[in-house]
């Protein structure tokens, strides 16, 4: 407890920077704002990254302390306590600003869902998961080829990959949930927004911005394929939008022919039978 001092000081000057800030949010908000929605789920974002890192580094003590290995820098128990400190702390506190986000979700889900804020959260969230997941999955194949192909696998090899494999534990879990968000949120009915198909893929004439329309109405994620084999027909916005009105959270092949384009059900993944 020799640096206990500062550290006390630390906390009480952060809480009180953070409280008075809090309380000048509060005063100057008018309803539900962009403002306070990246507020709280920049909080929620950072205590996310504490709680996770405290489930990673749970891992990491419980491989320390169940294979043979000298410990270098910090011992398994203060390691234990790492992991400890981290989920105590980040995760009340993500549990409080993510429930205030979901209860914003329950009370107006069109206009939280189609926030700005909240897409680039998530974003963000899969981008940096996803790079660490991809870095720690590197470290932990290093790290066994060099094993096997020394002939020394053993549990000494596990211990050196803990680290590793907290960070793929932590980002699988915080994926995991989130992946589950993001699908109820394109379920969410947005203010303006028709009720469209999940992906479109439009086969005719390269009209610029057409795909962005077409996105935007929707919400659909939407490809534009030009044709090279005749002369393509414009297309007609209205008259796409009325074709996909009736595919909801389906996968559509457009091709434009004449006054009504045809629409085509199809399968991306090439997996599902015609009765399936």
């Amino acid at each position: 407890f020799d640096t206990a001092a500062m550290e006390a000081s630390a906390v009480a000057a952060g809480v009180l920077v953070w409280w008075y800030h809090r309380a000048i949010l509060g005063e100057t908000a008018v309803g539900r704002n962009e403002v306070r929605r990246v507020y709280e789920y920049l909080v929620a974002g950072i205590a996310l990254i504490a709680a996770a890192g405290g489930v990673g580094t749970v891992l990491v003590a419980l491989i320390e302390a169940t294979t043979p290995g000298v410990d270098v820098g910090m011992t398994t128990m203060n390691t234990l306590l790492a992991a400890v400190t981290l989920l105590v702390v980040g995760s009340p506190v993500w549990w409080v600003f993510w429930g205030h986000i979901r209860s914003a979700v329950a009370a107006a889900p069109g206009a939280e869902v189609d926030s700005l804020v909240r897409r680039i959260y998530l974003i963000v969230l899969f981008g940096v998961a996803g790079i660490a997941a991809v870095v720690a999955l590197l470290a932990v194949a290093n790290t066994m080829f060099q094993d096997l192909v020394n002939s020394q696998i053993s549990a000494v090899t596990l211990r050196s990959m803990r680290y590793g494999l907290g960070v793929l534990v932590a980002t699988a879990a915080v994926s995991a949930y989130h992946g589950t968000i993001f699908r109820q949120d394109r379920g969410v009915a947005v203010p303006g927004r028709l009720p469209g198909p999940r992906s479109v893929v439009l086969v005719g004439a390269t009209t610029p911005e057409l795909d962005r329309a077409i996105s935007h109405a929707t919400g659909a994620r939407v490809e534009v394929w030009g044709r090279l084999d005749d002369v393509p027909v414009p297309w007609d916005e209205a008259a796409v939008l009325a074709a996909l009105a009736g595919h909801v959270g389906q996968d559509v092949l457009v091709i434009a022919e004449g006054p009504a384009p045809r629409v085509l059900v199809i399968d991306p993944s090439g997996r599902r039978s015609l009765s399936g």
